[in-house]
């Protein structure tokens, strides 16, 4: 027999009586001294899991209740109407430190893994099975933003202009790549920079075309934007910060806030810092496409060297050089975020 000290409530008024559940082996009695109140059987009741040594509630099918303190006696009621190894388990586990280290260790490790593998996996297999009308929708959307906020019409002569379309022309046609919509804009916001909006515009600022020095290093940025068109890079990379910020919202609250990352898609898709695993990804399309055109790969590190050297200006860093008198403050700048340029340089001069 188990006999349980506690407080009886009748479900309809706030009275309170002290109360105590008896279980003979076959029924629940619940007494107050000497008058039974309530008698049931045990799969009738439902007990409320414990939590660490907060108060437990038994719940009668009258909507009465039964609370006490004594949880070591709810537990051995527990294993008497239901045995089970499972029983008593969340408790054993929070109220051993051993076990809520490890409990923290392995939540973390699952983090990651999802955010690490799971979550780009999966980014990658709905990017490569959405509509390209999904991705035309975003488009339209991120160059308009983009035109509103940073872009102006290009300064660039239409001859200039002309002739680097013809140029970019030959060299996918001989990489057998479909040409793109190639854009030319002007912006003082972005500085020295090539877009890449899926699902086929590429977007070349006036900054970035004066910082060239040959135009076979423009070609160079150009196959290596084109590795962030083919690999569907700018719409996995949504996909992925849209889920994270779901999930941050689900886990932290206010789900109305959910609504916001529809809007926010295209300004996703503007924000110019592939992860570096997309950046190596395109470098290395890049470097593929190079050695197809017969272009020595070394032209797309020197423009890599100009563009973190105006990058070093900008931040008034060490290493910046004595040259630096036109270097302009700008938003965003063509490095952020990607792998360390001094690698990616080795990368294709090695080649």
């Amino acid at each position: 027999m188990i006999a349980i000290h506690g407080h009886y409530y009748d479900g309809l008024s706030s009275r309170r009586l002290d109360a105590e559940l008896i279980h003979d082996g076959h029924r629940l009695s619940l007494r107050a001294g000497d008058e039974i109140l309530i008698r049931v059987r045990p799969d009738e009741v439902e007990i409320a899991p414990r939590l660490g040594d907060t108060a437990r509630r038994i719940e009668f099918p009258s909507g009465a209740a039964f609370e006490t303190e004594d949880n070591e006696r709810v537990d051995r009621l527990l294993e008497a109407i239901n045995p089970s190894p499972l029983a008593g388990l969340l408790h054993r586990l929070e109220s051993n430190y051993p076990n809520i280290l490890l409990s923290l260790l392995l939540v973390a490790a699952l983090v990651w893994w999802f955010i690490a593998h799971a979550l780009p996996w999966t980014a990658e297999r709905i990017a490569q099975r959405l509509p390209d009308e999904f991705s035309r929708q975003i488009n339209r959307q991120s160059i308009a933003f983009m035109e509103q906020e940073w872009l102006k019409p290009s300064r660039l002569p239409a001859g200039r202009q002309a002739e680097l379309l013809r140029r970019f022309e030959t060299g996918l046609g001989t990489a057998g790549l479909a040409r793109p919509r190639i854009l030319f804009r002007d912006t003082e916001t972005l500085g020295a920079n090539a877009l890449a909006l899926p699902p086929d515009t590429l977007v070349f600022t006036d900054q970035l075309v004066k910082l060239a020095q040959r135009d076979e290093e423009l070609t160079a940025v150009l196959f290596h934007e084109m590795g962030h068109l083919e690999g569907r890079h700018g719409i996995r990379q949504t996909i992925q910060n849209s889920a994270l910020t779901l999930i941050g919202l689900l886990i932290f609250g206010d789900i109305s806030s959910i609504t916001d990352v529809g809007v926010g898609i295209p300004l996703m898709l503007t924000q110019l810092g592939y992860s570096r695993h997309f950046e190596r990804e395109a470098d290395a399309f890049a470097l593929l496409q190079l050695q197809r055109n017969g272009i020595a790969p070394e032209h797309f590190a020197n423009i890599l060297l100009r563009l973190e050297q105006q990058a070093l200006c900008e931040g008034g860093k060490e290493g910046a050089g004595k040259d630096c008198a036109s270097a302009k403050s700008h938003l965003f700048h063509y490095l952020s975020t990607h792998p360390d340029t001094g690698e990616r340089i080795a990368a294709f001069k090695q080649q």
